[in-house]
């Protein structure tokens, strides 16, 4: 686990970026690992079933949660024409400037194959997940928090999108009261450490406030019970 946790003295000060300018300088042959390794960034970490026999993995509208010994899960179906207008999937790409072609020609693709799949299954918080994420890398912010806000009415408590929205707002549209508040929310569903960590890099780097991600920290510490992750935390300081 020492690997799993450990944070290193050269990611000490960096932003933690989800999706870099590197995108651009990106030949073809290499964005499809990116996009794999930022898909899988954003839709949370991976349960590898070792480790806690006693959790439960539930699959709820194409997203897996796993549930905590003891827990349990109540799912309520809402009504469609409850949930308002879905968002506008033939939005007008405005990619940044000097773009490559390669990577217009794929994320125009990718959205037309979302937007065909979605007609069929209008309901799936998955692929509302990765509508959002296809946004947010060709930089249209606003478009990516939609699909989002979105997904999170089929999925309220849905920790993967509560934190995407969080880092979003976070760290690209820089509304950090609404950060602050996703961020908190996705932490009470499931106290994931990767969601730790955005946080906390969240009050260090956006905030500027030392004082809150210490509590944070020393809060994840009593929760998780990993000293040794919050420690390394504690040290960026």
């Amino acid at each position: 686990m020492e690997n799993e946790t450990k944070i290193t003295e050269e990611n000490k000060n960096k932003k933690p970026l989800v999706i870099g300018i590197t995108l651009f300088l990106l030949a073809l042959g290499g964005l499809g690992w990116y996009v794999l390794n930022q898909e899988s960034f954003f839709r949370g970490p991976v349960d590898d079933g070792e480790g806690n026999n006693a959790t439960t993995t539930v699959n709820i509208g194409g997203v897996e949660f796993v549930i905590p010994p003891g827990g349990k899960v109540d799912v309520e179906e809402v009504p469609i024409e409850a949930l308002g207008p879905a968002p506008v999937l033939e939005r007008t790409i405005a990619f940044p400037k000097d773009y490559p072609e390669e990577a217009k020609s794929f994320f125009n693709n990718k959205l037309k194959d979302l937007n065909t799949a979605l007609k069929k299954n209008p309901r799936s918080v998955e692929l509302w997940i990765e509508v959002g994420l296809t946004w947010q890398m060709i930089s249209d912010y606003t478009g990516a928090q939609e699909a989002w806000e979105y997904a999170l009415t089929l999925s309220p408590n849905n920790y993967i999108i509560l934190g995407n929205l969080g880092f979003l707002n976070g760290f690209y549209l820089k509304n950090f009261t609404s950060a602050e508040t996703y961020f908190k929310r996705a932490l009470v569903v499931s106290p994931q450490l990767y969601l730790y960590e955005q946080l906390f890099s969240f009050y260090r780097d956006a905030l500027q406030n030392p004082t809150k991600a210490r509590a944070l920290a020393e809060e994840g510490k009593k929760k998780t019970g990993n000293t040794t992750f919050f420690n390394q935390l504690l040290g960026t300081l």
